[in-house]
């Protein structure tokens, strides 16, 4: 069978969507030699992942276009199809689509598609997206797409129930492919993390643009930590996320007393963020919604205690491997942060249940089931 996946997901960086469309990619097509995968990346200088060279049942088609041109094109005129453009590639039709995300997206009536849903939080909690942000979801026509595609693919049983209430989506429509976790995160990183930070302990907090992951009350909690625990003078805080307003804005939250504990790096490559959590103290993730939450299980991959919010899928991915705390609390969060760094038992505790959950998630179950729903959809006769 020939299938195509959508790899632009996949070209818009470091985050869990793109590392979700590039390992699934990766992997499907490792693990099923027999099948043909075409990958689909659109833009005006796209660079190719080195991985699709050393398989030979990849076949690539690059759309030369800027993202933008094509966007508008598809939202306007629902043209060009994507599986039109594709043929330039290969001729032989292609079986079935894997859309890994929404996307501003037009495919042939006789095009059978796959998608993934990673969360609803843009129908659940607009007030955490920007206007432009609501926008760009209100465009793509969510509900469209779900009633397109033939399968859906969802990251979580929280998720999948998220899809269920919100759009009404059919049980029997949706299976459940939770993520999994690169192998070679935290078995073999060239860079230290320690370049990255001064000698004592730390607590990293990643994804630091995203008013959803909730960073205001990490530097509140961490403030009253240094406040009311003084045997934490020597703990560091160190805030991650792509370069942008966000970094202004919580500055102006900071004391000036405590702004040289705080470092704040955006744009780190993938090895530095994992080197640096791999070498703190404390990971702290406590969003206010999450559809599965992999910065977790990376965490734990390098058997770094975690502190995150039990709510959503939170729970459901993490289990009984992470320290909760109330999100909306920030005296809670300093009282966590006081416990996991005083407490050398928990943090063992933590570090050691951490590592054997991040077993249950691999990239190749996640994809062995997405296989599995791809052929399904291929050979279910089009509904009339």
């Amino acid at each position: 069978m020939i299938f195509a996946i959508d790899m632009r997901p996949a070209q818009e960086g470091m985050g869990g969507i793109a590392e979700y469309t590039s390992m699934v990619a990766r992997t499907c097509a490792a693990l099923a030699p027999e099948h043909t995968f075409v990958l689909f990346f659109s833009g005006s200088s796209v660079r190719l992942p080195l991985w699709v060279h050393d398989l030979a049942n990849v076949k690539v088609h690059i759309h030369n276009v800027p993202n933008k041109l094509t966007n508008i094109a598809l939202y306007l005129y629902q043209r060009p199809t994507l599986d039109s453009l594709i043929k330039k590639t290969i001729a032989t039709p292609i079986d079935a689509w894997l859309l890994p995300n929404l996307n501003f997206v037009a495919l042939s009536s006789s095009q059978k598609a796959v998608m993934t849903m990673h969360d609803v939080s843009f129908a659940r909690y607009p007030e955490f997206y920007s206007s432009k942000q609501c926008w760009w979801h209100e465009a793509v026509k969510p509900h469209t797409l779900l009633l397109r595609a033939q399968h859906l693919l969802a990251v979580s049983e929280y998720t999948k129930e998220d899809m269920m209430k919100e759009f009404g989506i059919p049980e029997s429509k949706i299976t459940v492919t939770p993520l999994g976790i690169n192998p070679a995160y935290g078995v073999s990183l060239p860079s230290n993390g320690k370049e990255l930070q001064t000698q004592g302990r730390s607590i990293v907090a990643s994804t630091a643009h995203d008013p959803r992951k909730n960073i205001a009350s990490v530097i509140q909690g961490y403030c009253l930590l240094r406040q009311h625990y003084p045997q934490t003078a020597d703990v560091l805080l160190h805030l991650v996320g792509r370069q942008g307003k966000w970094k202004k804005e919580f500055l102006s939250m900071l004391p000036l007393v405590y702004r040289s504990s705080i470092h704040i790096h955006h744009n780190l490559t993938y090895d530095q963020l994992a080197a640096l959590t791999r070498d703190a103290s404390v990971f702290v993730y406590p969003s206010f919604y999450e559809g599965f939450g992999l910065p977790l299980l990376e965490a734990m991959a390098m058997g770094t205690p975690v502190i995150t919010s039990p709510n959503s899928a939170i729970i459901e991915t993490a289990g009984d491997s992470a320290y909760y705390t109330d999100p909306y609390n920030p005296y809670a969060m300093a009282k966590a942060f006081g416990a996991v760094l005083s407490n050398l038992t928990l943090r063992t505790s933590l570090s050691q249940k951490g590592k054997k959950r991040v077993a249950q998630y691999t990239w190749d179950a996640t994809a062995t089931k997405t296989i599995e729903v791809l052929q399904q959809v291929a050979i279910t006769p089009p509904t009339l």
